[in-house]
């Protein structure tokens, strides 16, 4: 009965505009279809070994450092940092990994020798394998910045091959981090901190497996680049 009411009325507004000297056409209005758009999940879990002992983070949650270490002047820890992705889809990998600008006119060469001018406490060591300069090369980490921020050079990398949910990126842009001698005159440590930080933030944006946005402009699209 309702189509049928409908065609009925349809007409009898044509005859009537067509009497009136205007035109239109026939028109009738379906049923309302809700089409459900869920919105996808884009986790990323931190998995990092740091002086032999491998964490892994929570899914999207920032831990308050993985690990503590007493500072021994020389020495190189080991620090390396992956990426997971948990979420659903296809994503992009991210770290920033944030290295103290402190410095010290305290420290000493390997040698013994004293080092004339003010150096870093902190230094990383990157791993060059892992590491491109060709955004479009697979499964590398391509430095996206290197800025300034807070007292500390904060590097991003991205990982240059998207991850389906599940996956981990094979390798880590970050290989160790070293600490500087440090020479100690009448137990004289007033140039250095009682401790450092080296904080590494994991990150996934999840995108459309045909997508054609690039590494970079997925993460300048975001507000973590600011």
């Amino acid at each position: 009965m309702k189509s049928k009411k409908k065609i009925i009325i349809s007409i009898v507004m044509a005859a009537t505009l067509i009497i009136s000297g205007a035109f239109a056409f026939l028109s009738a209005v379906s049923d309302t279809k809700n089409n459900i758009f869920k919105v996808g999940s884009s986790g990323a879990q931190l998995i990092e070994t740091f002086d032999g002992t491998t964490y892994i983070g929570k899914t999207d949650a920032q831990d308050d450092g993985f690990a503590n270490a007493i500072m021994t002047p020389g020495k190189t820890y080991e620090k390396t940092t992956q990426v997971k992705f948990t979420g659903s889809g296809t994503a992009y990998a991210y770290v920033k990994i944030s290295i103290p600008n402190d410095t010290s006119d305290n420290l000493v060469e390997p040698s013994g020798k004293r080092v004339a001018e003010t150096a870093k406490v902190v230094t990383p060591n990157f791993t060059a394998d892992a590491i491109t300069t060709d955004s479009n090369e697979t499964n590398k980490w391509y430095k996206i910045s290197e800025k300034l921020n807070n007292g500390y050079t904060e590097y991003v990398f991205g990982y240059t091959t998207k991850l389906k949910k599940g996956e981990t990126t094979s390798s880590s842009p970050l290989e160790s981090v070293t600490v500087a001698n440090i020479f100690v005159n009448n137990n004289d440590f007033t140039s250095l901190k009682s401790e450092y930080l080296v904080p590494v933030v994991g990150y996934t944006i999840q995108v459309s497996k045909t997508d054609n946005t690039s590494l970079i402009e997925t993460w300048n699209s975001t507000q973590y680049a600011k």
